[in-house]
Formats: C-alpha cells, structure tokens, sequence
C-alpha cells in the first residue's frame, strides 16, 4: 500500500489545477489501516476528502468555519443533482480485488461526482448551504424517527411474545 494521500492528490488533481484549491493538509498512516486525509482550500471553500477504513468521504463548507461546521459531500450532491442516487457507494471486497482498487473505485466516483455537481461551489458559492443543511437535518430526523419506529415494534413484539 503506498502513501493514500498520493491517491486523493491524482483523482483530485483538478481541484488545484482547474478551481485554484490550494492543499493545505496531508497526512497518511499506514498503521492506522490506511486512513489519509487531504484538505484542500480556496478563498472560500474546504474540501476535506478522507480515506478511512478502505472507506472515501468528503466534507466541504466555508474554509474560514470550523471543520465540524462544514457539510458532508452527499447532501451537496443530493442538492445538485435531484437524484435519489447515494453519494456513496462502498464496494465489497471480493477475492477479486484489492482494497487499494476498492478505495481507487470510490475515489474515481467521487472526484468524478464532486466536479460534474459541485461546480457553485467550487466555484466558491455558498448560497446553498442552508438548503444543504436541511436536506442533512431531514435526513436524520427522518433517520431517528425509522429507528424510533423500529423500537417499538420491537417493543410490541417482545409484549406479543410474553
């Protein structure tokens, strides 16, 4: 396994060379199962693309807020692109492949991704983010609502049973 955050650095390359991101941090452990991240800046916008456990995740927000203020890549493409597709996609691992092809699959889509939808903001457009941010807090109330049903009918279930 070589150095991941050459990786994040060749798949989004155009970042730096077509939107004038700068990288402003890099870091990799090997010992840590590969996790690397790059954080990546313009006048405007963060873009922090993270490998972790053989899995790709991006944030992105205002560059001068704090890291936990920025929004996650999926609502940002859920925004863009009105479709009912996942942002991401985690590929199995198989007796086929490799966990480096895995994490070059996932970084491929989303580089791929980030620039066909995300060009507002690239492009250091923030106008959208309070509308990100909704479809991210309907998002978990709808989640904690499904798992508060799940809940109770586990509850009913256990009741039935006795």
């Amino acid at each position: 396994m070589g150095d991941r955050t050459d990786l994040i650095l060749q798949y989004f390359r155009y970042l730096v060379s077509d939107y004038d991101f700068i990288v402003v941090k890099k870091e990799f452990s090997p010992s840590m199962m590969g996790n690397a991240f790059v954080v990546f800046a313009s006048s405007k916008i963060g873009i922090e693309v993270v490998i972790d456990r053989d899995q790709v995740l991006i944030a992105m927000g205002d560059q001068s807020a704090p890291r936990d203020k920025w929004f996650d890549f999926s609502y940002a493409y859920q925004y863009f692109s009105n479709s009912t597709e996942q942002g991401y996609i985690f590929p199995k691992k198989t007796k086929d492949n490799t966990w480096d092809e895995i994490v070059e699959i996932q970084l491929r889509r989303l580089a791929d991704l980030l620039r066909q939808y995300c060009d507002p903001l690239l492009k250091g457009d923030l106008s959208m983010q309070g509308k990100i941010e909704e479809l991210a807090q309907n998002y978990s109330k709808n989640l904690l609502e499904h798992l508060r049903q799940i809940a109770i009918k586990s509850q009913n279930n256990k009741a039935i049973n006795q």
